[in-house]
């Protein structure tokens, strides 16, 4: 259900989706794409049963999928395809957090020698 993805990514911190291309109303790769719309730092990956090469590719090239498995699939394959999710989007995260630090230090030097140059 649609709506209630939405209320769960809206009030959870969520990392990873998983969703089935065959859902009721929507299609696995068309829900994907709404949610690198909307929270482009998840990320996403796709369940099917169906040999359907266009949803793969639309969840792909749209959705921004990272990973696809087919059904049924090995537990151990996707528990180690989110862990290695997460891992990404942690160092993700720590990039993003240094290269800040970084941005903030350069202003900090950079207000420093103006100080000093005007004095």
């Amino acid at each position: 259900d649609l709506p209630e993805a939405w209320s769960k990514l809206a009030s959870n911190t969520v990392h990873v989706v998983i969703a089935d291309q065959r859902m009721p109303r929507t299609p696995g790769s068309e829900l994907l794409a709404m949610v690198k719309d909307r929270y482009p730092k998840v990320r996403r990956m796709l369940v099917t049963a169906y040999a359907d090469l266009e949803a793969i590719i639309d969840a792909v090239n749209n959705g921004g999928v990272t990973k696809y498995f087919a059904k049924p699939w090995v537990s151990d394959q996707l528990v180690l395809a989110v862990s290695q999710a997460f891992a990404e989007l942690k160092a993700d995260e720590e990039r993003e957090a240094y290269t800040e630090r970084l941005l903030e230090s350069n202003r900090q030097l950079e207000f420093a020698l103006r100080q000093r140059l005007l004095s």
